[in-house]
């Protein structure tokens, strides 16, 4: 059983059921006006006027919904509106506007609707006026939704608007952040809402253990766990660095040789002055050398020197194994 019903704006009444406007007795219906203050004190006039059908009150629109009348809203409209001017300013409340008509579908359907209806005037001085005397009405409409749902929980509004209008993208959230900024009081929202427009970018990444026996290309580095944030993310790059530890890693055999009924004597590279010559063994399996174990990787090498092995040849005939060495890097 309504008796008065009011515009609001789509994308922040979703919670609240659309009120059954034929069978309204009294509607609010306000006529364009050149201003939104204009706007508002029609609004305050509204139960004067005569039933009129929601079609006829707003230009055909039937994107917008139509909703009970709050209470205090009802009652005193210019107190709502005023106390939404103190917390939110009407900055705040202009720019909600803005993002609205920009990114909620059920807006955007109506602000076209409002363009082409203005550009049926007959100047362009009339449809510039008709365009924003409904930019007018629009700014009032979410007035009206902070009046009716937002004052106490500025919180509620930015999951609202992140949930349900803008995008899932870093330019959306940055949007919401500049939203808070131009508010007419601190809202505890906007900290959040700063905080959640950072781009995620990583600057840097600390290296806790540098590990070793890696070689003079460094390693592939990837993020494990990677959540992205937005729907335009894209996952970090990273390329690491390595320094070599003047030790010897491994030997790499380039010829195992044939004849060898024992483990020949193998000599590492020679490291420069003040240098540790590394320990090097050989296994021998079937006459031939299998590999070499690094018992002691040795300090103080170049890995820029000579990085050639000697391996004893046969005691008999046969062909002497031949290696190479490598250097020992680790992640820096």
């Amino acid at each position: 059983d309504v008796s008065r019903v009011e515009r609001v704006a789509p994308a922040l009444v979703d919670d609240v059921a659309p009120a059954r406007v034929e069978d309204a007795s009294r509607v609010e219906h306000v006529a364009p006006r050149p201003s939104r203050r204009e706007f508002v004190a029609a609004c305050a006039l509204a139960t004067s006027l005569a039933a009129t059908s929601p079609a006829a009150a707003f230009g055909g629109d039937m994107a917008m919904r139509y909703v009970p009348v709050a209470g205090d809203v009802a009652a005193k409209p210019s107190l709502a509106y005023s106390a939404v001017e103190r917390r939110y300013g009407l900055r705040f409340v202009e720019y909600l506007a803005r993002l609205l008509l920009t990114y909620d579908p059920a807006s955007k359907r109506w602000w076209d609707a409002a363009r082409r209806e203005a550009s049926g005037a007959a100047t362009s001085n009339a449809r510039a006026r008709r365009r924003l005397d409904s930019y007018g009405a629009f700014v009032a409409s979410v007035e009206l939704s902070l009046a009716r749902a937002y004052m106490s929980d500025d919180a509620k509004l930015f999951d609202a608007l992140k949930a349900k209008v803008l995008p899932r993208t870093v330019a959306g959230r940055r949007q919401l952040a500049l939203l808070g900024a131009l508010a007419a009081e601190p809202l505890a929202a906007t900290n959040a809402a700063v905080v959640d427009a950072q781009n995620g970018t990583v600057v840097a990444v600390k290296v806790e253990a540098h590990g070793s026996g890696y070689g003079a290309a460094p390693p592939s580095v990837k993020l494990k766990n990677y959540k992205a944030r937005f729907d335009d993310a894209k996952p970090p790059v990273f390329k690491a660095t390595t320094t070599p530890t003047g030790r010897l890693a491994s030997v790499k055999l380039t010829s195992g040789g044939a004849g060898y009924d024992g483990a020949p004597s193998v000599i590492a590279p020679k490291p420069p002055l003040g240098g540790v010559a590394a320990r090097l063994i050989a296994v021998v399996e079937n006459g031939s050398v299998a590999r070499i174990v690094v018992e002691d990787g040795g300090f103080g090498y170049d890995p820029k020197g000579s990085s050639t092995v000697t391996i004893a040849p046969p005691d008999r005939g046969g062909a002497q194994a031949t290696a190479t060495v490598r250097w020992d890097y680790v992640v820096s």
